[in-house]
């Protein structure tokens, strides 16, 4: 198993942890993996937001599952956990389900089949300290997951450009390559193009957007730099 990074939560969600873990527990028996801004703060250092996603192979039988043992909106996928705060039992804590089946299905059941088990440790601002085992998909595939599944909209590809320049940055382009050879091609070449286009053929148009939507250091980055980083990416992907 491999411990990975602190990672801050609310008081209010620390003292939610025990839930979680529950939970885990009782989805080992299910396929799934971690999701969204919980997956972001393992692999790219990020912030965690709410809500808590998982990603699962089959939404329905999941709820179904759950549900013996849990409060669930069928409607919206949505767990709700019971926190003990200053003696009152309250549902603060939401676990979102997201559907594999429901959009770029043979990425996402990809995504489930290739985690690995992570020892995550969480804290609060006070210091304490936490742990539970989570599964967990690998970068590289995340990444081309996040450009398939990119919208248009300026914020969302700002957010997905600072994670891979974040990735290219810090752990460098053989591991991504590593992880992702077992992609079926069609859906590499496809996130290679997406790459191509907002990292090299539209640069100085991706380099405003982050200028105008990231804090982060990535409003000083230039075209070229830009892409100097994504063009390699691209291309060896297609290889």
């Amino acid at each position: 198993m491999d411990l990975g990074q602190e990672i801050t939560l609310s008081d209010d969600k620390f003292k939610c942890v025990g839930a979680l873990r529950e939970l885990l527990n009782y989805m080992e028996e299910l396929a799934y993996c971690s999701y969204g801004s919980f997956l972001s703060s393992i692999h790219f250092s990020q912030s965690y937001k709410p809500p808590f996603e998982l990603l699962v192979e089959d939404e329905i039988e999941t709820i179904d599952f759950l549900s013996q043992h849990y409060e669930v909106d069928n409607l919206h996928g949505v767990i709700s956990l019971p926190c003990d705060l200053k003696g009152e039992s309250q549902n603060i804590f939401k676990v979102r389900l997201v559907d594999a089946c429901a959009k770029n299905e043979t990425l996402r059941k990809y995504l489930v089949d290739n985690s690995d088990i992570r020892t995550c440790l969480v804290a609060n601002k006070a210091g304490d300290v936490e742990k539970f085992e989570i599964k967990i998909p690998r970068r590289g595939p995340t990444i081309i997951s996040l450009l398939v599944e990119k919208d248009s909209s300026p914020s969302n590809t700002a957010d997905v450009v600072e994670k891979i320049v974040w990735s290219l940055t810090n752990i460098g382009v053989a591991p991504l390559l590593r992880e992702s050879r077992f992609i079926p091609k069609e859906i590499v070449y496809q996130a290679a193009d997406i790459m191509e286009d907002i990292f090299v053929a539209h640069a100085n148009k991706t380099v405003s957007l982050l200028h105008a939507n990231t804090t982060s250091e990535l409003k000083s980055i230039t075209s070229a730099e830009l892409k100097k980083l994504g063009r390699p990416y691209a291309a060896l992907l297609r290889v």
